[in-house]
């Protein structure tokens, strides 16, 4: 089947947020929190920076989104683990969720450690 060119194609805005964040990660591990910018999220990202634009406004937008996806995937991470045993057990097997034991938590924790060091000196990431 073949698609008509003039047809605009639909966008998932969340999952675009969420790969814009990525590219935003990707940035703070090569050349830190201070690297991200419009221009350099949005190339990392291959997107225009009018795109990276509407789906944030702001450079805080962009660091709190950032920031809030590195403890929501842990979050699920914990929530979806399931452990038999008392609260020493759930504990561990929570802590063992954010610990930096694969790639990809390595990544988050080094992001989550970047973006919280940020936070002193971006008033707007400090909630957070």
């Amino acid at each position: 089947m073949c698609q008509d060119k003039n047809v605009p194609k639909l966008v998932d805005h969340a999952e675009r947020r969420v790969a814009i964040a990525e590219a935003a990660w990707r940035v703070v591990l090569r050349h830190g929190v201070a690297g991200v910018s419009v221009r350099t999220v949005a190339g990392e990202a291959g997107l225009a920076t009018a795109s990276l634009r509407q789906a944030f406004p702001t450079q805080d937008a962009l660091l709190t989104f950032c920031f809030e996806l590195v403890l929501d995937r842990a979050a699920e991470r914990i929530a979806s683990t399931e452990v038999a045993g008392g609260a020493r057990e759930r504990a561990e097997q929570a802590l063992l969720q954010v610990l930096p034991l694969d790639e990809e938590r390595h990544a988050e924790m080094q992001v989550w450690l970047a973006l919280a060091a940020a936070s002193m000196a971006h008033p707007r990431l400090a909630p957070v």
